[in-house]
């Protein structure tokens, strides 16, 4: 998820209205939410198996839906782990 960059420039104009900078950011910012979280919580990210391939090594923790083969993953010391289920 891309969160937008706090910008520090001026909020509200004259009459007390968002300024058109701090209306794109925040409009980015609620964008990012809707696509990434659902009434029930966190939607994982997904990308295809060579796309995840391309973009390892990925951060310790951080959890990716394999949409080719169908898997949720978790990247753990460095090597990505399939999550499994019972």
């Amino acid at each position: 998820m891309a969160i937008p960059v706090l910008e520090n420039i001026k909020m509200t104009d004259e009459r007390g209205y968002l300024t058109p900078e701090w209306r794109n950011i925040l409009q980015a910012l609620f964008d990012m939410l809707q696509v990434n979280f659902s009434e029930e919580g966190l939607i994982m990210p997904s990308q295809t198996a060579d796309d995840i391939t391309t973009i390892a090594p990925i951060t310790n923790g951080t959890m990716i839906y394999d949409s080719t083969n169908k898997l949720a993953k978790i990247v753990i010391d460095g090597a990505l782990k399939i999550i499994t289920t019972s």
